[in-house]
């Protein structure tokens, strides 16, 4: 099985929106105690990531490993 090569962000929980709190549930099972879950990093996300968090040689040393 190959490795898992998709990149992730937390968000609040989708389901019970951070509150822990889903009818018929006590807790929610889609989230972690602090009603947050993992979901798939959409292009935009990474990208704007990327702009905000990185050196400007960073960001250059990034594009040419993506464009080889």
């Amino acid at each position: 099985m190959g490795e898992d090569r998709r990149l992730y962000v937390k968000i609040v929980c989708t389901f019970c929106a951070g509150t822990r709190k889903l009818y018929p549930y006590s807790v929610c099972p889609y989230c972690d105690k602090t009603g947050t879950t993992y979901v798939e990093a959409n292009i935009k996300s990474i990208a704007s990531y990327c702009n905000g968090n990185l050196t400007p040689e960073e960001l250059l040393k990034l594009k040419d490993l993506l464009n080889s």
